[in-house]
């Protein structure tokens, strides 16, 4: 019998489970990585120039998160194996569409850039417009993988992706190009040569398709609008907080917001690394078991979240001015405090009840979830706004309100989904 501790879901499937966040620490290492080098050895103005290239190439991810890879993600799940193949093709073809958005973006902006003189930031846009296709199908090959339980996969292609891109960079500071410019394009690359080794590895499970194209096309509008909604207001729920700091205090606010930010996203790997894993598997239970079973999944995943989240917050509780030290040699971090502490406990809020969203998109309330973010994002406006006047920790302490209250209204949620799923439990079983 399956054991009912708080530990179940990572004991039933260690290895995947362990793949997974291996991953993520090669994923979330690779970008720490890269940013260090272009920081450290080009300066911050290339940082800068780099870090904005990157923001929009996190939007163009987001469109395809919503409307290509999460509904994939939950209707896969539910496709017999003949139609497998047509799905997952058509759905590799809607990723090139979304590749060809990002090229027409950041070829527009890269024009505006030029027009107004400043070269670094269009030479940064013109890369990416050539590099993006690339970017968003390797992506868009990550979350198959997850999806299909070959996480296996995932971890070799996103390893010789990291080993490209950091090797080409390596080569490109010997020879005293590297740039904001050249680290793009050497990410482009690597994404090239990675998502080759999954077309080679994939090429028995896909086939390309626009059978039921349109029908596939609707069902993720549907789906995905609203997962579109709340990833960008989980986005920005980080975001404003570093404009109000850099309007209402200044820049160097924002920059030591941004340092403490840095060390509270250190539990990414983790919180990352078990959303690949969760979402899919709560679609896959809710699919073969019913509701029911994965309410139970879920609630035993937030146990389990929560006590590596709670045990991560409470060590930047008492440690947390000393990792600033270590890692920050700018004496504006000397009064850091409890800052990281504060941003350590707003991610947790939304960490713990990741499962509790991930029940809510495999049963197609998508709306909810939108919800839920839009409400959190908005009281983090109204108490940041509030806060700010006192400084920096105390903006923080509003961003924690805002996440407390986006993770109070998943749980309101995630209880009525369940009590609904109860209760017609009991009239189909009244009814035969």
């Amino acid at each position: 019998m399956m054991s009912k501790a708080p530990i179940a879901l990572i004991n039933r499937e260690n290895t995947r489970t362990v793949l997974s966040l291996a991953d993520q620490f090669v994923i979330s290492g690779t970008r720490f990585i890269t940013s260090w080098m272009i920081a450290r050895y080009c300066g911050a103005e290339q940082l800068g120039y780099y870090a904005l290239g990157f923001s929009v190439l996190i939007l163009i991810d987001l469109i395809l998160q919503a409307f290509v890879s999460a509904p994939y993600t939950i209707f896969s799940q539910r496709i017999t194996s003949n139609r497998s193949k047509r799905y997952t093709g058509n759905s590799l073809v809607q990723s090139g569409f979304v590749g060809v958005i990002g090229i027409s973006a950041f070829m527009a902006i890269g024009c505006f850039a030029f027009l107004a003189e400043s070269n670094d930031l269009a030479n940064v846009m013109f890369v990416l417009a050539v590099s993006v296709p690339f970017c968003v199908v390797r992506e868009f090959a990550r979350r198959h993988c997850f999806a299909t339980e070959q996480v296996g996969l995932a971890l070799g292609f996103d390893s010789l992706f990291a080993v490209c891109q950091l090797g080409l960079m390596y080569l490109l500071l010997e020879n005293q190009h590297l740039n904001s410019v050249t680290a793009h394009g050497a990410g482009g690359l690597a994404c090239a040569v990675a998502l080759s080794v999954w077309l080679f590895a994939c090429r028995g499970q896909i086939e390309l398709s626009l059978y039921r194209w349109k029908v596939n096309v609707r069902k993720h509008w549907r789906f995905g609008r609203w997962v579109f909604v709340s990833q960008t207001m989980n986005q920005l729920n980080w975001n404003i907080v570093q404009w109000i700091i850099a309007f209402w205090l200044s820049t160097e606010a924002t920059g030591v917001f941004t340092g403490c930010l840095t060390i509270a996203f250190l539990s990414n790997p983790f919180v990352l690394g078990i959303a690949n894993m969760i979402y899919p598997r709560l679609a896959g239970v809710q699919t073969a078991q019913g509701s029911q079973a994965m309410h139970r999944l879920a609630v035993q995943a937030t146990v389990a979240i929560g006590v590596v989240m709670v045990a991560f917050t409470l060590v930047l509780l008492f440690a947390g001015q000393y990792v600033c030290d270590f890692l920050f040699s700018d004496p504006a971090y000397a009064n850091a405090g409890l800052l990281p502490a504060i941003l350590a406990a707003a991610v947790s809020c939304l960490a713990i009840t990741m499962p509790f969203d991930g029940c809510l998109w495999a049963e197609h309330r998508t709306a909810l979830s939108s919800a839920a973010s839009a409400l959190g994002v908005g009281v983090t406006a109204i108490a940041v706004l509030a806060l700010v006047h006192w400084g920096t920790t105390a903006a923080a302490i509003g961003l924690l309100i805002g996440c407390a209250i986006e993770s109070s209204a998943r749980v309101v949620f995630f209880i009525r989904s369940r009590r609904f799923s109860i209760q017609s439990s009991r009239i189909l079983v009244l009814a035969s």
